[in-house]
């Protein structure tokens, strides 16, 4: 993914895979969305304070 720090795209490719697989670890998240595990993570922060 090409997207910029900051950019909600991250966020939505993130809620994507997520919502199209009902369990999927860390790992898995990070193949998927092809991001950094870091990247991953802060995503999933950003989704968890929003209560998403």
């Amino acid at each position: 993914m090409g997207f910029g720090k900051g950019d909600i795209r991250r966020t939505l490719v993130v809620l994507s895979v997520i919502s199209q697989e009902k369990e999927s670890t860390l790992n898995q998240l990070v193949a998927k969305t092809g991001m950094p595990k870091g990247t991953v993570q802060e995503q999933l922060k950003t989704l968890s304070a929003r209560q998403i």
